[in-house]
């Protein structure tokens, strides 16, 4: 069964993994920003695999010019 999660647009990383521990092995896919404040989405992403190894995100960069 999957879990779908909405969109939690300023979540820190820190809820984002709180969130994570607590949903489990369910997370199918993350979506995240690679420049974010405290843990760039790449550190978010290898923290999150630590627990659900071979866990697929996808990495957004918005740039405002």
């Amino acid at each position: 069964m999957a879990l779908t999660i909405p969109d939690l647009g300023g979540a820190s990383s820190v809820e984002v993994i709180e969130l994570a521990v607590h949903v489990g092995d369910q997370v199918a896919l993350v979506v995240t920003d690679l420049v974010m404040p405290g843990m760039s989405g790449r550190e978010l992403a290898d923290v999150l695999r630590v627990r659900q190894p071979g866990l697929k995100v996808l990495f957004l960069s918005l740039i405002h010019i």
